[in-house]
């Protein structure tokens, strides 16, 4: 997706927020998106900083995921991926580590992003899936582990929002309303401070 760049984001996000302006919808957009490390290495080597997407453009947190169910291939190019960044001096955040296969079939891999320093960010509507599931099973042990930096969601499309607020609701009976309010809205500002 050559478009999805921290310019172009830029560009389509402030179009929007005119469409918004002009309609009087009263919501501040802010640019950002969510980078795929594993198509991503080892081009990235090559990607001058300025064009990596971060939340709020602010150059500070990059958000990523990655669609593998091989440990392997974590170890090859999550990894290398993941130090590369961090020596850039950006802050990772690991989205939905629930959905991912390789780090639901091998826990140890998981630990090893942990240590490079990577934070996690739930998906709530994981925790909407029926008990049982692997997804929710992990989200919730992960959560009450006190493991996750913050909860977001990617909602696609607006019948989805009920379960994502289910999701919401799931989790404050598992770590309390504090524990959420610092998930939800303490640590997600942080990712817009300049400092």
């Amino acid at each position: 997706m050559p478009e999805n760049n921290a310019r172009e984001i830029s560009c389509r996000v402030a179009g929007l927020q005119g469409h918004f302006d002009q309609a009087n919808v009263a919501l501040k957009l802010l640019p950002g998106g969510e980078n795929n490390l594993l198509s991503a290495w080892p081009k990235l080597r090559d990607t001058p900083r300025s064009d990596i997407v971060t939340y709020g453009l602010l150059g500070r947190y990059v958000l990523f995921d990655f669609w593998t169910d091989t440990a392997d291939m974590v170890r090859q190019r999550i990894e290398p991926a993941a130090r590369h960044l961090r020596d850039q001096g950006f802050e990772l955040i690991l989205a939905h580590p629930e959905r991912i296969e390789a780090l639901q079939q091998h826990a140890s891999t998981l630990d090893r992003l942990t240590e490079l320093g990577i934070k996690l960010q739930l998906n709530s509507w994981c925790l909407a899936e029926p008990r049982g599931d692997r997804r929710r099973d992990m989200a919730e042990r992960l959560l009450q582990e006190g493991r996750y930096f913050l909860i977001g969601t990617d909602l696609h499309r607006p019948k989805g929002m009920a379960g994502r607020i289910e999701g919401l609701a799931v989790a404050e009976r598992l770590i309390g309303s504090s524990e959420l309010e610092r998930l939800t809205v303490e640590n997600p500002q942080r990712l817009l401070d300049r400092g």
